[in-house]
């Protein structure tokens, strides 16, 4: 396995009936029992992460597809992840990626906001010293929870709002959903135009 690098705030009004915004003033919304488990990349901003086409043993490698993240409580400050990325060699091998991380919970925003490091303690020792803490995860939206208690998508971003991870619970989803989240990105400012959808891969 290779390594991979994986890796809200304001009300507005006329946002779809589902989705859930988690802003500064309303950080109590979210539930964090309801976030973890397994999640599916069903669109993202480019990144020099996923979007890099790299070459191995003289084989080239598409970008990352169907990439996953799953999410499990370690304790009440303290989420731990694995993020896995699929890649496609132009000779028609698949080449696995994945690595484990840990997201340390910023003190009263209810899980909503997360400080992430990736690697083992030493390689997480150092992210969190250069980037204050570990890079920015906030998750701007849920949408409606499924029948198995859990929130059906997510918009997750950073304070700049200069990027998007869109998951969802499976890799297709039903077309007025996807208007939905589109429409709730759109009027929370992040960058719907450059996203990416895993269904156009």
């Amino acid at each position: 396995m290779r390594t991979l690098l994986a890796f809200f705030v304001f009300a507005v009004l006329c946002l779809p009936a589902n989705a859930v915004l988690l802003t500064q003033e309303n950080p109590g919304a979210f539930e964090v029992s309801s976030y973890l488990g397994e999640w599916y990349d069903f669109a993202r901003t480019a990144n020099n992460f996923q979007d890099n086409t790299p070459e191995r043993d003289g084989v080239k490698y598409s970008g990352c597809f169907d990439s996953t993240a799953e999410y499990k409580l370690k304790n009440s400050k303290t989420i731990t992840l694995v993020n896995t990325c699929y890649r496609r060699g132009e000779d028609g091998s698949l080449d696995v990626e994945d690595i484990s991380g840990k997201a340390k919970v910023a003190k009263k925003s209810h899980g909503t906001r997360l400080k992430v490091a990736f690697g083992g303690f030493v390689a997480r020792f150092f992210q969190r010293v250069f980037t204050f803490g570990g890079a920015n995860y906030w998750i701007y939206a849920v949408g409606d929870k499924n029948a198995e208690g859990e929130y059906s998508w997510a918009l997750v971003s950073g304070p700049k709002k200069d990027y998007i991870f869109v998951l969802t619970r499976s890799l297709r989803v039903e077309p007025e959903v996807k208007e939905e989240i589109v429409k709730t990105a759109t009027d929370l400012g992040l960058p719907v135009d450059e996203l990416i959808f895993n269904e156009d891969r």
